[in-house]
């Protein structure tokens, strides 16, 4: 008969990553910030343009959960945004 698993640690030791194929994870493309004057805020209105702080061309961070994993680039197609990995960061990183 199995051994009852009974902690996290222990399934992971156990099953590997296989234990989180199916578990969903937030995923985010930050393609760039900016810093805004409460009142430039509340005159956005739709069709309105905010610059960000990113150049052209230059590599977007992609992070899971909130940490920095990728580094890629926006593609845009048929009107649709992709982004294409270029880069996976090494953990101390």
């Amino acid at each position: 008969m199995e051994e009852k698993v009974s902690s996290l640690s222990e399934k992971l030791k156990r099953h590997g990553l296989e234990f989180f194929k199916d578990i969903n994870f937030k995923l985010e493309a930050e393609i760039g910030r900016s810093n805004l004057l409460l009142g430039d805020i509340l005159e956005l209105e739709e069709g309105s343009v905010v610059e960000v702080k990113k150049l052209s061309g230059e590599p977007i961070d992609l992070s899971l959960e909130g940490v920095v994993f990728a580094k890629a680039e926006v593609i845009i197609i048929k009107d649709r945004i992709f982004v294409r990995i270029t880069e996976i960061l090494e953990e101390t990183e």
